[in-house]
């Protein structure tokens, strides 16, 4: 991108008509028209960009920003898309980024993007269609896998608790591992914040009963079953490979983040609130996370070198990515 374009405010450019937005959902959708087995091309077609136009409706355009507002629409029109399309294995190898692009360009009031750079916007546009992507991409997945391993003895609020600790994990994950060379240490970075941070939110919400909630064991199992069954972020995989079945270090992760936190509150001491830093204030184990994965973890077993090449996860869509597929 030339020095002028980056700069270059969105006022200047060539804004978005109605057909724009109807040829890139056309566009979007070709490649995969021919495994809808349930609608006409054109009812497909249709629906998607309604999602797309009635995701506009929901947002609040007097209060956010437009960068907020560009999370806000790709997170109502995914969840619009998985919650209408989630059942076609198809969903997660569509490109809906020039849909998105167009439909801001045509939904949003002029007045809100009009001094945006170009480049600043399509980066915006960018972060917030695989961000908003992948989480819907994921929540199917994660609640199948935990209705499996949190027995229904134990209730659906506890498998609620546990739905909620590991999409949090997650998403705190993701915002905060970047790029690295390294494929073992970026693929350990990102799994070792996701259990850490699961595992806190999880003793959280369940006021110190972490144990009570996911058994240890139980906890492995299920991260074990994630990552095999493509929960790993698209660029990730296609970046650094999958990690094999069994990896051991998701093994260590969880022991680590459980012997941080598997403690009941009343342990810490009457001056240590629910909500503080408990790998911190216990001493009893330092959990893994972040950074910490490139330094420490050193000694742990790796992902080996059959872990995948570069382009091994490019493309896959749910389930048929990461370790094995599910």
């Amino acid at each position: 991108v030339s020095s002028s374009s980056a700069s270059t405010p969105l006022g200047g450019m060539s804004w978005a008509h109605e057909d724009t937005l109807w040829s890139a959902v056309a566009e979007a959708l070709a490649p995969i028209a021919h495994l809808e087995a349930e609608w006409e091309t054109a009812k497909l077609e249709k629906r998607v960009r309604d999602y797309f136009k009635k995701a506009g409706k929901t947002l609040d355009f007097g209060t956010r920003s437009w960068h907020e507002l560009v999370n806000d629409f790709a997170d109502a029109v995914f969840a619009s898309l998985w919650q209408s399309l989630g059942d076609r294995p198809w969903l997660a190898q569509v490109d809906f980024l020039l849909s998105m692009d167009a439909a801001i360009k045509e939904l949003f009031p002029r007045r809100l993007i009009a001094e945006v750079p170009e480049l600043q916007f399509e980066r915006a546009v960018l972060a917030a269609h695989d961000r908003a992507f992948e989480e819907q991409r994921f929540l199917p997945i994660l609640w199948e896998l935990v209705q499996e391993f949190v027995s229904p003895a134990a209730g659906t609020k506890a498998q609620k608790k546990v739905y909620d600790a590991a999409d949090i994990g997650r998403r705190r994950a993701a915002e905060s591992c970047g790029p690295t060379s390294d494929p073992n240490q970026a693929v350990k970075a990102f799994v070792s914040r996701w259990v850490d941070t699961a595992a806190r939110q999880l003793r959280r919400a369940t006021v110190g009963c972490l144990s009570a909630t996911l058994p240890e064991a139980m906890a492995v199992q299920l991260f074990h079953s994630l990552l095999d069954a493509g929960s790993l972020p698209t660029t990730l995989v296609a970046e650094h490979g999958p990690p094999p079945r069994g990896w051991p270090f998701v093994d260590y992760a969880v022991r680590m983040a459980y012997v941080a936190y598997d403690i009941p509150f009343k342990d810490f001491g009457s001056g240590q609130a629910a909500g503080d830093d408990i790998a911190e204030a216990s001493g009893a184990g330092r959990a893994v996370s972040g950074e910490d994965a490139a330094g420490t973890l050193e000694e742990v077993p790796g992902r080996g070198e059959g872990g995948g090449g570069a382009g091994a996860g490019a493309g896959a869509g749910a389930g048929g990515q990461g370790a094995g597929g599910g």
